[in-house]
């Protein structure tokens, strides 16, 4: 009985369908297995080389020179946090994009590394980072940038990575390299440096968009402050002071007379003394302001046309004549070095000033160097009420530098120290005509560099979506590279084995 079986157990082992189904079966774990080693090898290398190829139009994804440039010789490191997993932030197409280029950083710079975080599971550290990035508590889409040696970090909301049309409701564009590598700046060379908005005025304090731009420069909430100068002092290491849009005059040396707190002496003692800086935003709608037009006029040399408007038809925006293109300022004689600085890398771009108010010196600047930064072209026109006069480089942007070289009592070296007083005609400039459609935010970040200590990265442009229509068609070439991806394998599988099963039939 026994040897019956074992001579039956031989005979199934030696016939033709074991041995051709042994085969199909070998294949098709050695097909399997070498799937598996290859999936696994491909994800290692991904993980340390990156296999992500930019097909974009306009390379979003691509890191420039000047990044390399500043980055190269760090070597703190620095971490790129989400506060989401992976998985769930690549599933969205907005936040997809900032992992992309997160994970492109971490494999070009050794020192930065990528990690993502879950708030239910890790809220405790999330708290922790967004209170040493001086935010509050963190959402699923907030991105932190930490300086793992120096505990510092900043904060970015993701809209802060992308770039809005006019109305703010679209995204035209990727602005995701420089907001990664200006935060990463920004940590590592951490300051107080301040802002203030003067308030008491009717000023509007609130600039949606110029705090944008604020915060893409590295000033954090706790760093932007709005301070009436009848109640409060300018808090020290305050680098610029903002008048935007007032619409009611400051108290200044009358007010003084009467036993009232001068405004316009105590913002001329902040600055002088601490060679801070201002920036006045008016417009044809201000009013003649006779304290702070006197001031800004014999004390800095700059003056406006109360009650005034500016048209130039020839560099008129294509949205209206209100809207001015202006002139970047070209002195013959090199005296304007200062309003250079401000308009530098802009010879090709454009900026937009809706409803300007016309801007000229006044000759009394008290040994300031005082030069336009922008103005209108020569065939402008000046409207006061009905009258309407004729002009050329009417100025629509004007500095006044102050000049000076203390002594620094700590080390008794004399040192050079400067401030400035920015007057823009225009206060849509800092508003509605603030977007990167035009060339307004690299203008203002040009003048935070010009004010500041801060790391400000001016020269990393953002990358203007080339066609719309391109996000659908690559969206559907993914569809359909993963629907090969899937099916293929399997159709090759299953095709193997109807080869065996037809083969051994045939057997």
């Amino acid at each position: 009985m026994a040897n019956n079986i074992q001579k039956s157990f031989r005979r199934i082992l030696k016939s033709k369908k074991i041995k051709f189904g042994s085969v199909a079966l070998a294949f098709t774990i050695m097909f399997v297995v070498i799937v598996l080693l290859l999936n696994a090898l491909v994800s290692v290398f991904d993980a340390k080389k990156g296999l992500y190829i930019d097909t974009t139009g306009e390379q979003r994804y691509e890191i420039g020179d000047i990044t390399i440039e500043k980055l190269s010789g760090i070597t703190e490191k620095i971490e790129i946090v989400f506060c989401a997993d992976r998985d769930i932030l690549v599933g969205n197409s907005v936040m997809g994009m900032i992992v992309t280029l997160a994970e492109k950083y971490e494999t070009t710079f050794p020192n930065i590394s990528v990690r993502f975080l879950d708030l239910k599971r890790d809220l405790k550290e999330a708290k922790n980072l967004s209170n040493l990035a001086g935010g509050e508590n963190p959402t699923e889409t907030d991105v932190i940038i930490r300086a793992v040696d120096s505990e510092r970090a900043r904060l970015l909301k993701y809209g802060a990575f992308f770039v809005s049309d006019s109305t703010g409701y679209s995204y035209v564009g990727f602005d995701g390299e420089r907001r990664f590598t200006e935060s990463i700046l920004m940590a590592l060379n951490a300051s107080n440096d301040k802002v203030v908005f003067l308030t008491g005025h009717r000023e509007n304090t609130n600039p949606t968009k110029l705090k944008e731009v604020l915060a893409g420069a590295g000033y954090l909430d706790g760093q932007i402050e709005v301070i009436d100068l009848l109640k409060q002092e300018i808090p020290e290491n305050t680098r610029l002071i903002i008048i935007n849009d007032p619409a009611l005059d400051f108290h200044g040396y009358e007010s003084e007379l009467k036993g009232n707190t001068n405004e316009i002496k105590k913002l001329d003692s902040y600055l002088k003394n601490n060679y801070s800086n201002l920036l006045v935003c008016i417009d044809h709608e201000t009013k003649e302001l006779p304290a702070l037009r006197d001031y800004l006029s014999t004390t800095w040399g700059i003056t406006y046309q109360a009650a005034s408007s500016v048209e130039d038809r020839e560099n008129a925006s294509t949205t209206g004549e209100s809207r001015i293109k202006p002139v970047y300022y070209k002195s013959a004689n090199g005296d304007d070095y200062i309003a250079q600085r401000i308009v530098r890398n802009l010879d090709d771009y454009t900026v937009v000033m809706g409803s300007c108010v016309p801007l000229e010196p006044s000759g009394k600047s008290a040994g300031k160097l005082v030069a336009p930064v922008l103005t209108t072209s020569d065939n402008a026109v000046v409207y006061k009420g009905k009258e309407s006069v004729s002009a050329k480089n009417v100025p629509l942007m004007m500095v006044s530098t102050l000049e000076a070289y203390p002594v620094n009592p700590a080390t008794g070296v004399q040192e050079t120290k400067f401030a400035h007083v920015i007057v823009s005609g225009s206060t849509d400039f800092i508003h509605s005509d603030l977007d990167e459609t035009n060339s307004n935010s690299t203008l203002v970040r040009n003048i935070l560099s010009l004010v500041g200590t801060q790391s400000v990265t001016t020269d990393i442009e953002p990358k203007l979506f080339v066609d719309n229509k391109l996000e659908t068609m690559k969206e559907n070439d993914a569809k359909k590279i993963t629907l090969i991806l899937t099916f293929l394998p399997a159709g090759l599988v299953a095709a193997a084995g109807v080869a065996v099963y037809v083969r051994r039939k045939r057997l």
